[in-house]
């Protein structure tokens, strides 16, 4: 949910000053540097994932489908960790 808020904020603050697209892709940015500073925890990076494909998709003009989001998020990162299986965050 914090990611979210970041994403929303930054979204929101930056879109009043500058182009949609920009802020959205300014956030995606954000994202990242929230993961940073708080932590690579595994709910944390799972988050901002999602997070940053579900902008990503609004940046191509496209809809972002939650579960199949989820399911790519989830894939992509057991096959770079598989050992995220044993994290009760994840």
């Amino acid at each position: 949910m914090n990611v979210s808020f970041v994403a929303m904020l930054l979204v929101a603050g930056l879109g009043k000053f500058l182009k949609r697209q920009f802020a959205l892709f300014t956030a995606i940015f954000g994202i990242a540097f929230y993961v940073i500073v708080a932590g690579f925890e595994p709910s944390i990076v799972r988050a901002a994932v999602m997070s940053s494909l579900a902008i990503l998709a609004s940046l191509l003009g496209r809809q972002s489908a939650g579960i199949f989001t989820l399911l790519f998020t989830g894939a992509g990162m057991l096959l770079v960790s598989p050992q995220l299986l044993e994290d009760v965050g994840f």
